[in-house]
């Protein structure tokens, strides 16, 4: 088993990741007028398989955004080890 990385805020020092995710839904529409007002149907909204998208990962406790400092551009799941290994110490 690979070694087990450990997150902490450079923010607030907290120690638990968040992921943030879109999910597509689709509700049912029971009717739509001309001004397209709905009426939504009775029955639950259904989560569609496989559209479980990463959007970010951030600071569950202040919320701070993870972002790579040289570029800003938010990290994502093929980011996230190495942002880790950058920036959160490791236990040897």
């Amino acid at each position: 088993m690979s070694k087990e990385l450990k997150f902490k805020c450079p923010e607030c020092g907290g120690t638990t990741l968040g992921r943030g995710e879109s999910i597509m839904v689709v509700s049912p529409v029971k009717s739509i007028d001309k001004l397209g007002n709905k009426v939504w149907g009775k029955k639950q909204p259904k989560k569609i398989a496989n559209s479980i998208e990463n959007i970010y990962y951030h600071c569950f406790e202040c919320g701070k955004l993870l972002a790579d400092e040289r570029t800003c551009v938010v990290v994502r799941d093929a980011e996230i080890v190495e942002w880790i290994e950058r920036n959160c110490k490791q236990d040897d």
